[in-house]
């Protein structure tokens, strides 16, 4: 935390972050006036799974698209924990899709 003079006197930044007249500047993956809140990227870089970040009230659409163990998030089901990621690119060259 740190807190600065002037326009910052009595801004109290968050999470490393820094004020600039008046401003908390954010570090990457953290966002709010103060740079209290960490973005939902963030925490699934750091190890959150998708299903805590539910449980902790986060938004399903707020998880779809987001990046987790190298592929992407389109899938959880809040009842057993489990999800889906896509890849994020081709897995086969071999593989034929459509009509033969």
């Amino acid at each position: 935390m740190q807190s600065c003079n002037g326009e910052c006197e009595e801004i109290i930044c968050q999470n490393g972050s820094i004020c600039n007249d008046g401003t908390c500047e954010c570090p990457g993956g953290y966002y709010g006036s103060l740079c209290e809140n960490e973005t939902v990227q963030h925490q699934l870089d750091v190890g959150i799974t998708p299903i805590d970040l539910v449980n902790e009230g986060v938004p399903l659409d707020s998880l779809y698209g987001k990046m987790y163990v190298g592929g992407i998030i389109f899938y959880q089901n809040t009842d057993n924990g489990r999800g889906l990621v896509a890849a994020t690119e081709d897995q086969s060259s071999g593989a034929e899709w459509g009509c033969i």
